[in-house]
């Protein structure tokens, strides 16, 4: 659930700093409020979650 939704699907191409930045926001989001901002039963649930669903603020 760390993963960017670049590094989720695969493309090496759009994979770079953004995606860094994205870890580093989960990472922050999960030291403040002590869950993480994306809940699957699976893996491949929350890849989902993170590539289709609008962020929540």
């Amino acid at each position: 659930s760390y993963m960017s939704p670049e590094q989720i699907e695969g493309d090496p191409n759009r994979v770079g700093p953004p995606a860094d930045q994205f870890s580093l926001g989960v990472i922050l989001f999960e030291l403040l409020t002590g869950q993480l901002p994306f809940q699957g039963s699976t893996a491949r649930v929350i890849g989902q979650i993170v590539c289709e669903q609008p962020p929540r603020p």
